[in-house]
């Protein structure tokens, strides 16, 4: 026990110290601003377009349903549209944690490296809490920048009510029939977790990405590897989400990389059960165990290497397989 709370002992003060870092910069700051001023001007803009575009159609738009008897008996399930919209609107969300988060990390990563600033850290810290450390903090401040986002369009809406009509936003959605959706705290929860997890899982990927350049010349193929395997996980429930139902539900769910972007998404629409969330809520967190692992060993066994670009074969080796 002693010897596994050494690998991270010193996590905390990496993550506090990088954090801090990156709140100092101001192209960071910078960055937050902007993101507030478009969340800010969001409902606003798409009230107005909404309003121009009902002006211009001279009368009052409608549109037909074709719905299954199962969902005319049921109208609290989600409709096959508003499924697929919530699919593709959450693996957006994750796509663009990972997207942003993975090129902070890989670089990060290798600019230690390259500056050899590292190989001082590491006297006092083991390779695993100096790189958590990092991957958390850079995690930590991608979500700060989401919740700017989120935090500004919630109270664009309020205050937007106040002032003009939202028929239009509220029209769009209720032909998108996501108004159906039934929304708690336990459902906020459930999707806080699986997001959470799944973004830890790519996040430790990026962190392995970036242990295995010996030089920033590389970052961008790296970047790239992590980019494609998150693409892989965001097409496949994408495609099929709103199609499959029974076994194919289940694997969606329980599948690693695929799950990151479906469980949560499975579970709301009433595809799968509780105890196949758990499940899938596992099996995330024994491959991010695994990965942050192998990804210490690798980070630990290529600090000094500054050669050719490492192999695969090499890259296990390294891991301990």
């Amino acid at each position: 026990m002693s010897e596994k709370k050494s690998k991270i002992e010193g996590t905390g003060k990496v993550y506090r110290f990088t954090l801090s870092q990156m709140l100092k910069n101001s192209t960071n700051r910078w960055t937050l601003l902007i993101l507030l001023l478009f969340a800010l001007a969001s409902v606003p803009v798409m009230s107005l377009m909404g309003q121009g575009n009902m002006s211009a159609g001279g009368a009052e738009a409608f549109y037909v349903e074709v719905k299954s008897m199962a969902a005319y008996e049921n109208p609290e399930l989600l409709s096959s549209d508003a499924k697929y919209l919530l699919q593709y609107g959450y693996s957006i969300l994750v796509l663009m944690l990972i997207t942003i988060s993975s090129s902070y990390i890989i670089r990060s990563v290798v600019e230690e490296k390259a500056s050899r600033l590292v190989e001082f850290l590491m006297v006092s810290v083991k390779p695993l809490a100096l790189i958590l450390g990092k991957i958390l903090a850079m995690m930590t401040f991608i979500l700060v920048m989401v919740a700017v986002m989120l935090g500004g369009v919630f109270v664009s809406g309020v205050i937007t009510g106040l002032f003009m009509d939202m028929g239009a936003v509220m029209a769009l959605l209720e032909q998108t029939g996501l108004t159906s959706l039934r929304v708690g705290p336990g459902t906020v929860l459930i999707t806080l977790v699986s997001l959470l997890l799944g973004y830890f899982t790519f996040s430790i990927l990026a962190g392995l990405s970036g242990a295995a350049c010996s030089n920033m010349e590389e970052v961008e193929g790296a970047s790239t590897t992590v980019v494609i395997l998150a693409l892989a996980g965001y097409l496949v429930p994408t495609i099929f989400a709103s199609t499959v139902s029974g076994t194919g539900s289940v694997l969606l769910a329980l599948c690693p990389i695929v799950s990151v972007f479906s469980a949560p998404v499975q579970f709301v629409s009433e595809s799968v059960g509780f105890p196949v969330l758990l499940a899938s809520w596992g099996i995330q967190i024994v491959v991010i165990a695994i990965l942050a692992v192998f990804m210490a060993r690798v980070y630990g066994g290529l600090i000094m290497y500054r050669g050719s670009k490492v192999r695969l074969t090499d890259l296990l080796k390294k891991g301990g397989f």
